[in-house]
């Protein structure tokens, strides 16, 4: 919130937190193209409505997580009869009372109480993979909200586990372990020409064209990331990696007036292709990764930096003879880790300050006014720059402010 005559922000700003604001000095900044915006007055007639949560026995809620980040105050228009539930930012292990997506409210009412409860944690059971004997691992694990945690993967793992799947009631779980991986190099025809092996590789990583050493009369071809497939057969599990390298060029010997040039063998391996695009809530491509691999072999995929599978299944890659093919898997864009830190920042002079959403996009019709005070309660990295929070969802650059 701006500590000053004007307000250049728009949306649910923290007058919960610093008190009422003269709704009449509120005023907006559109932006057009690259121009600086003008400034536009909206309607003066918006009211303040504020918010007192209670619990189920009428008494003022008093948890710290739930203050942090309820709205104490929102803003509706003067007839309005109801406001989305939304509006009020519930933490997510607390719901209203009675179930319902909307609040309905009188036209002269300038003031209401919220009824809301605890969201009970789940209990569900863990599955490890099979042999594990460590006796002190957990067997259940407790959450909020079981479907969106394992997405999101916020959920306190054991060491060394991670989520392999959830569902029925049951988060399943994999170790993360390193092994020795098979290196299959492939030349530019799809034949084997050697095998090799890294020791100690963890699986879950690729392998780049820096970890292995080229076969006699064959060059790596640079900037390979080659995923790790697996493979068991009567419960021992086998780990490989398909590297492509391409044959140096003939090397001719003179022998008197004879010119003989040597050629390397070819096997008899031929690998299966798989192009795998990552396509976001857009249906941009934000990714691809080209994958080879044996016919009946699988691998585990990664999302690309930054971005989370819609469907954690679809990571699960399998080779399989109908041969070369392209798939498109969706893929969101991960939500930054913010900080919780309350103060004051003043906006550098000169120019309007872009704001962003936490999703890292630029937000057109809205700025800060240069030389300006605003409230922020947390900052994040938000495509590697650092940034404060002063609306909701509403970012503005560290380097455009100062504290």
């Amino acid at each position: 919130m701006k500590l000053g005559k004007s307000l250049i922000i728009t949306g649910l700003l923290f007058s919960s937190i610093l008190g009422s604001v003269n709704v009449g000095s509120i005023t907006a900044m559109a932006a057009d193209g690259g121009a600086t915006p003008p400034v536009i007055s909206p309607a003066p007639e918006t009211r303040e409505i504020s918010v007192h949560y209670i619990d189920a026995d009428g008494k003022q809620i008093t948890d710290g997580e739930f203050l942090w980040s309820a709205k104490r105050s929102i803003y509706v228009t003067p007839d309005a009869t109801k406001f989305s539930v939304s509006k009020l930012n519930l933490p997510e292990n607390y719901k209203l009372a009675v179930d319902s997506t909307d609040i309905n409210i009188a036209s002269d009412v300038n003031g209401l109480d919220v009824k809301v409860v605890n969201v009970p944690r789940v209990t569900v059971d863990v599955e490890y993979p099979k042999g594990t004997t460590d006796k002190t691992l957990p067997d259940k694990l407790n959450l909020i909200d079981v479907t969106k945690q394992v997405r999101a993967g916020n959920v306190t793992l054991p060491e060394g586990y991670e989520i392999l799947d959830y569902k029925n009631g049951k988060v399943t779980l994999q170790k993360v372990n390193n092994s020795e991986v098979q290196i299959i190099f492939v030349d530019e025809n799809n034949k084997q020409v050697k095998t090799d092996s890294l020791k100690n590789k963890n699986i879950l990583e690729t392998v780049s064209a820096r970890e292995v050493t080229a076969p006699e009369g064959y060059t790596v071809i640079p900037d390979q990331n080659a995923v790790i497939a697996s493979q068991t057969n009567g419960g021992v599990t086998s780990y490989a990696a398909i590297i492509n390298v391409k044959k140096n060029a003939p090397t001719a010997t003179h022998n008197g007036s004879n010119t003989s040039v040597k050629h390397g063998s070819h096997g008899g391996y031929v690998s299966q292709k798989v192009r795998v695009s990552f396509v976001d809530q857009d249906g941009d491509e934000v990714g691809y990764q080209q994958l080879n691999g044996k016919a009946s072999f699988d691998t585990k995929i990664s999302a690309p930096a930054g971005y989370s599978f819609v469907n954690a299944n679809e990571a699960n890659i399998k080779f399989d003879k109908s041969g070369n093919k392209d798939l498109k898997l969706k893929v969101t864009k991960n939500r930054p880790v913010s900080t919780m830190e309350e103060g004051i920042v003043t906006t550098n002079s000169g120019d309007f300050k872009h704001l962003y959403t936490i999703e890292g996009k630029d937000i057109t019709n809205r700025g800060l006014s240069g030389d300006s005070k605003w409230y922020t309660d947390q900052y994040a990295t938000i495509n590697g720059e650092k940034m404060f929070r002063v609306a909701t969802n509403e970012w503005v650059k560290a380097t455009d402010v100062y504290k």
